[in-house]
């Protein structure tokens, strides 16, 4: 129930966000046009223009309340997985059960989450956008290597996990959220990353395939 709930939810938005990209650079004629408007309104400003340009109204108002509902979910998800992971590592040492020791744990998480709304939200999300890709990233590889200890098709994980792996460990270097450094050293730092990990991806597959092997051989000798 999880795989398809979680696995359908990222694609829908996956889809979502090809849509957005697509209206945008159709809609303000190319890259530049869509980054002239970025910097002008912003992206709520953005997106307020195309959903009721293209979609009038009472269109555009329900665009708008759907690209709102996203964060909003997003954050709410955030904060109650942070308390359940804060408070499953307290309940090794104390009994954490009821409201009020909850509660407890509540406050100091929703103190610098309070303090993070008030601070520019635009370059906030930039942060908020490269560690979701970087947990998407990790949760491939995690999902790669279960199927490949497993002996299934691990490729469909593995393939993903490697081109995100370079995209992500790029992206840091050069954005100017990130180190800010120069887009071709920024793009060889990224490359390297990637190919230790890739060499550690093939020890991998060497390693289990030799396991395999070794069972197939086990289940001949005992026929």
């Amino acid at each position: 129930m999880g795989r398809k709930i979680f696995y359908g939810a990222m694609i829908i938005e996956g889809v979502i966000a090809l849509i957005w990209a697509a209206a945008g650079m159709t809609f303000f004629n190319g890259t530049e046009g869509l980054g002239a408007a970025l910097a002008a309104g912003g992206p709520s400003g953005v997106v307020n223009e195309i959903s009721i340009t293209l979609l009038g109204s009472i269109g555009g108002l329900l665009a708008i309340f759907g690209v709102i509902i996203l964060p909003i979910t997003t954050g709410d998800t955030a904060l109650r997985s942070s308390r359940m992971i804060v408070t499953d590592i307290l309940a090794k040492f104390v009994n954490m059960q009821g409201k009020v020791k909850v509660l407890l744990v509540t406050i100091p998480l929703g103190i610098p989450t309070f303090y993070m709304a008030t601070i520019d939200y635009t370059f906030l999300w930039r942060y908020v956008g490269w560690t979701n890709q970087v947990v998407a990233t990790f949760m491939l590889w995690t999902a790669a290597v279960y199927l490949l200890k497993n002996f299934k098709f691990h490729w469909i994980a593995g393939v993903p996990a490697i081109f995100m792996t370079a995209v992500v460990s790029m992206y840091i270097f050069y954005a100017p959220e990130g180190l800010n450094m120069d887009y071709h050293v920024s793009a060889i730092i990224g490359a390297c990353i990637t190919l230790v990990v890739v060499g550690w991806y093939v020890t991998q597959i060497m390693k289990y395939r030799s396991l395999k092997q070794l069972e197939v051989n086990y289940r001949a000798l005992e026929n």
